[in-house]
């Protein structure tokens, strides 16, 4: 057996590599994939699953399958530290595994910063399998039961997420009353008419919006706000936010201000050219990345690329983000689309939304 090329997680930025499995054994290299779970999940068509317009198995992507269809190793594992002076990494499992090169879409988590004294009532964004949980906790309720959901955060996340679950209450038929609550703005950071958009979709559908109000705390009955008001809440969906896993400043490894991992613009890990990294879990240092998933989504193929090339001793490629992406929000079916400055929205866009997300699926399935 040839060098061993561990992948630690399988989110976007790993999914073409996994694709190539068979061809990296048939080369004579070892391939072990390490992932939490067998299955990843599109973040694209998340909200929509939670909305009840995809099933989980609609939307997700059988690692453990793909591996093995390719003669490669899956662990159902999680990675706590890595020691890239020897080489090795360890497991929440106990497992200890060598490497000759390395490759990490360790994706990121939720920022947790509100005290939660709540056992089964909050459900974070991350992992994106939640959001079936919360759909499900929808579906259990009672018809005609009024249910106060909040969403915290006002992101494009919150803002799908909210959208949704005012969906699939209307079609159980429930009556929830939803809430998103920021300390910023609504879709700060996007156009001003995307903004006004997203306003015009949730006022119409009586979603409340508390815009420049921090969460100071949750319990099982109520979201706690700065300054002392409480909303009542039976569900809270976290989605405040997310940071890269605290795996590399744990392993004393170069990161970014926000802890990925400090990575060149051939995506290889400062100081050790035979570990690479991919996705929200990396910093791109010649030029900071936001944390979407068309990077990860175009990063795949080169990473490939890259890791045959090292392993080759040949040249690798370096990779240029791209100046602008078209980003298509979900509100329930309806669509809005933002890219650069431009902002359009209609059903219209949701079914492009959807035909892209579907090709993508069924690219790797």
């Amino acid at each position: 057996m040839g060098m061993t090329i561990l992948l630690i997680g399988a989110g976007h930025g790993h999914l073409y590599t996994v694709s190539k499995t068979r061809q990296m054994v048939e080369l004579g290299y070892r391939v072990v994939v390490i992932n939490a779970s067998r299955y990843h999940y599109y973040s694209g068509m998340g909200p929509g699953m939670l909305g009840g317009m995809y099933a989980p198995d609609d939307i997700r992507f059988d690692i453990e399958k793909m591996v093995h269809r390719g003669g490669g190793e899956f662990i159902e594992d999680s990675v706590m530290k890595i020691d890239p002076e020897r080489r090795v990494i360890y497991t929440s499992g106990g497992k200890i595994m060598e490497f000759d090169v390395l490759s990490c879409n360790t994706g990121s988590v939720i920022q947790d910063t509100i005290p939660v004294d709540s056992n089964n009532t909050v459900y974070p964004v991350k992992p994106l399998v939640n959001l079936y949980h919360a759909r499900s906790r929808l579906e259990q309720a009672k018809k005609g039961l009024s249910l106060h959901v909040v969403v915290a955060g006002g992101g494009a996340a919150g803002v799908e997420i909210a959208a949704n679950v005012y969906g699939r209450a209307r079609t159980l038929p429930i009556d929830a009353r939803v809430s998103i609550v920021t300390s910023g703005t609504l879709l700060e950071g996007f156009p001003q008419k995307a903004s006004r958009k997203a306003r015009k979709w949730l006022s119409k559908h009586g979603i409340e919006v508390h815009e420049q109000t921090r969460v100071a705390g949750i319990n099982d009955k109520n979201v706690s706000l700065a300054g002392g008001r409480d909303i009542p809440m039976d569900i809270c969906i976290m989605a405040t936010g997310i940071v890269p896993p605290e795996i590399f400043s744990r392993s004393g490894m170069k990161t970014g201000p926000d802890g990925g991992l400090d990575v060149n613009e051939y995506l290889q890990a400062q100081n050790y050219p035979n570990i690479f990294g991919t996705g929200d879990g990396i910093y791109f240092s010649s030029h900071p990345l936001s944390k979407a998933g068309v990077y990860a989504v175009r990063q795949g193929p080169l990473l490939y690329s890259n890791i045959m090339a090292y392993c080759r001793g040949e040249s690798l490629e370096a990779f240029v983000p791209q100046k602008k992406y078209l980003l298509i929000m979900n509100l329930a079916g309806y669509g809005i689309a933002v890219r650069g400055k431009l902002v359009l929205g209609g059903r219209t866009w949701f079914r492009i939304k959807d035909s892209i997300d579907r090709k993508y699926i069924k690219r790797f399935t």
